[in-house]
Formats: C-alpha cells, sequence, structure tokens
C-alpha cells in the first residue's frame, strides 16, 4: 500500500466507528421519516398575486410595495418576492398581504413573482415598471463641476460652472436636459437667485452683488455694500422683493429694490439661505455646530427674532456637518443638502427628519433648486474618499416644490 494511504489500527477503528455510525443513521430513516426530507410530503398551495399597489410602477429603491392575493406565508423571510432576477426583502407578510421594498434597480419592463417556501410553483407573474428615484442630468463630463445654481417657475436651471477647475460662465438647462450658454464669465458665482425683475443674482464672495439680464448676457454690478470686509456667498429674495445675503460675516444683509441696505447682527459663516410661508431660512455654522436658523418676515420684509428650527449638529450626532444647501416642498417639508453618506436630510414641519432615499443618493450635495414638480435638482460636487464624482442629479422626490 502506498505510505499516502497506509492507516494504522486507530485510524481504522475510526473508519470502522464512522460505518457503524453511517448505517444506524439509514436505519433511524425507516423508523423516523419526519428527520428528513419525505418526497411524498404533500405541497402547500402556490401563492396567487391578485394586484400591486402603487399600480404599474414604483420609485427604484424607495417605494414599499404591496402585494395583495392568496396562499402567502405569514412568515416574511418565507416569501421569496422577486422584481425580475432580483429578490427583494419582505418587510411583513399575512396570508393575503405581503409588503416589499422595491430594489434600487430600475426598469422599464421588470416581472413581479413570488415562491413560498413548501410550495410547490411560483406565483403567476405580474408586469410592472422600476422607475428610477434619482438620475443623472445635463450630461455634466469628468470635468466639470456645478457651483451655484438656480432654477425659474418653468423648471429651467441656471447652473454657474467650472470646467478643468476654471470658472466656465454660466450655464442654463432646460427641463428636457438641453444645455446652452445664458452668460460668459470668467468668475467662480457661488449662488444665484432669480430676482421678480427676471435679472439672475450672483455673488462671488464679494461685497458686491451682480446680476445679468433676462435671456443672457453680460454682468453688471447691480449694488455693493459699504462695509469692505463683508463677504457676499449666499443670497435669496423674499416675498416683498428684497434680496438677503450672507457669508462669513457677522451679520446678514437686506437690501431693497431701491438699494437701501438693512443690516441684521448674525454671527457666523451662512452656507445657504431660502424664504419659505413668512419666514427666513439660513443654515450656519457657529464653532462647530451647525444649524438652520429662521427669522420671521412681515409683508415688507423686517425681520423678527431668530430662532433655531434644526440642529443638523445634535440630528446627525457625529462629526460637525454643514448644510450645504436648502430647499422647501410645498407642504413645509425642508430639504438639506449635506457632505453625509445619504446626503439629503428630510426635515418635516413637526422636526422629525430622516435621510431621504438612503442607499440611493451620492454625496456631496452642494446646492438644489426645483424644476418641474416633483423633480429637485442637486448639485453634487466631487468626493475624493468616497470615489464620487461632480454632477446634477434629478430627483423624484414625490413632493411639489415649494417656491
Amino acid at each position: 500500500m502506498s505510505p499516502c494511504f497506509r492507516r494504522n489500527s486507530a485510524s481504522a477503528g475510526l473508519w470502522r466507528f464512522a460505518l457503524v455510525g453511517l448505517m444506524l443513521s439509514v436505519a433511524a430513516c425507516d423508523t423516523d421519516p419526519s428527520t428528513l426530507f419525505d418526497p411524498d410530503a404533500p405541497f402547500g398551495p402556490d401563492p396567487v398575486i391578485s394586484s400591486i399597489a402603487p399600480a404599474d410602477s414604483a420609485l427604484a429603491g424607495v417605494s414599499v410595495v404591496t402585494i395583495t392575493g392568496q396562499n402567502f406565508s405569514t412568515t416574511p423571510g418565507e416569501n421569496l418576492v422577486y422584481f425580475g432576477s432580483t429578490r427583494a426583502p419582505t418587510l411583513s407578510a399575512t396570508a393575503t398581504e405581503l409588503t416589499v421594498r422595491a430594489p434600487n434597480e430600475p426598469s422599464p419592463d421588470v416581472t413581479i413573482k413570488l415562491a413560498v417556501i413548501g410550495a410547490e410553483n411560483f406565483s403567476n407573474n405580474i408586469a410592472y415598471r422600476l422607475n428610477p428615484a434619482a438620475t443623472s442630468f445635463a450630461n455634466v463630463g469628468g470635468f466639470e463641476e456645478p457651483v451655484g445654481v438656480t432654477s425659474d417657475s418653468d423648471g429651467n436651471l441656471y447652473v454657474s460652472m467650472l470646467a478643468n477647475s476654471v470658472p466656465a460662465g454660466i450655464q442654463i438647462v432646460t427641463p428636457d436636459g438641453a444645455r446652452s450658454e445664458y452668460a460668459s464669465s470668467t468668475f467662480r458665482w457661488d449662488d444665484l437667485a432669480l430676482g421678480p425683475d427676471g435679472y439672475l443674482y450672483a455673488v462671488r464672495n464679494l461685497r458686491a452683488v451682480f446680476r445679468f439680464p433676462p435671456g443672457g448676457g453680460g454682468q453688471e454690478t447691480w449694488t455693493a455694500l459699504a462695509d469692505r470686509s463683508v463677504r457676499l456667498s449666499a443670497i435669496t429674495f423674499d416675498d416683498a422683493g428684497n434680496l438677503w445675503g450672507g457669508g462669513g460675516n457677522a451679520q446678514i444683509f437686506r437690501i431693497a429694490p431701491d438699494k437701501s441696505v438693512l443690516i441684521v447682527d448674525f454671527d457666523g459663516i451662512v452656507s445657504d439661505m431660502a424664504v419659505f410661508s413668512g419666514f427666513l431660512y439660513v443654515a450656519v455654522e457657529r464653532e462647530g455646530v451647525s444649524t438652520v436658523e429662521r427669522l420671521p418676515l412681515d409683508a415688507s420684509g423686517n425681520p423678527g427674532t431668530v430662532e433655531t428650527y434644526f440642529s443638523i449638529t445634535n440630528a446627525v450626532g457625529s462629526d460637525f456637518i454643514p448644510g450645504n444647501a436648502l430647499a422647501f416642498a410645498a407642504t413645509g417639508e425642508l430639504f438639506v443638502g449635506t457632505e453625509l453618506p445619504d446626503p439629503i436630510l428630510l426635515v418635516r414641519p413637526d422636526g422629525s427628519w430622516e435621510s431621504l432615499y438612503p442607499g440611493v443618493l451620492e454625496p456631496t450635495v452642494s446646492g438644489l433648486a426645483w424644476g418641474p414638480d416633483p423633480f429637485l435638482y442637486a448639485t453634487k460636487t466631487p468626493n475624493a474618499d468616497l470615489g464620487t464624482e461632480a454632477d446634477i442629479v434629478r430627483i423624484n422626490t414625490q413632493l411639489e416644490g415649494g417656491r
């Protein structure tokens, strides 16, 4: 016998012991058939799908889909629901209703079917569509980066662009994604806002506010604040037509249509501003604490006492995370763009919050602007640590914009 297969007396004994054990196991099958698979055991009834909600389509990676039918297991894990070849996790189960999270795999044509452990066959097939919750928009090249952003009531997007880190003017992007030059410029515009007069207003971390005429064209200096140390990098308009501006200053500024200025003490670094439902909202950082604060405005735009509306730092409970961008839905939900892995926070009017579409969006969100409902545009800056690139993303919020 070859040395490689030589057995000593002890190993031979082990082989004999194992053989006896196997024989006893086989013998046990004759006396206790329930311990192994029984090919003669009856199958349970096959599952049947009668309806799906929402009907016809859902948002990939976002929507909870309800499947109604018969012969489901009441144990969620025993119901195997497939969208095409992708299994979706079952969230809840009764004998006649299942809820599942739609997988994050958009498709215009996908088949839903399910199997139940213990049943012999799959259910009937249901044709379905998984719409993308977020898509790249405007064909942003790998060498480009969007900076300041705003939109108009027709859903057109105005974006200050960099190309190879060099200012490349302002682009207008139509709702179908077509791009064209709105204004040629050699400056980096940190924020943009459309005024009630149709002009596009812009700031670039100076004390001045610039504007471009309706339809595009060359810039002009609209006004400049008297204090030469002031730096404006965020602007918005209130309902009275006043322009509000802020940046890394000890104040924020209200500039009336006649260019008169009201200075409001407001220490901190302002990253964005938005007006909604009679309040001016300000994303601000003070001593490593990031918050969204608000001031009530009267009909003329006169401000009241500032209050903290939402603490980003308290909510996320991590290192300093600035609120880069603000946008409101018509029903009062506040979207806050950040550099978090799930980069947009959805803050409800009652103060509760959640990450918008976890696992679907990528950081870093630096700007927000509404397109045609229900789409919210988010500008992304590159994040080398996470390997994400600059982009403009169109997000189906399922909400109406609060313009």
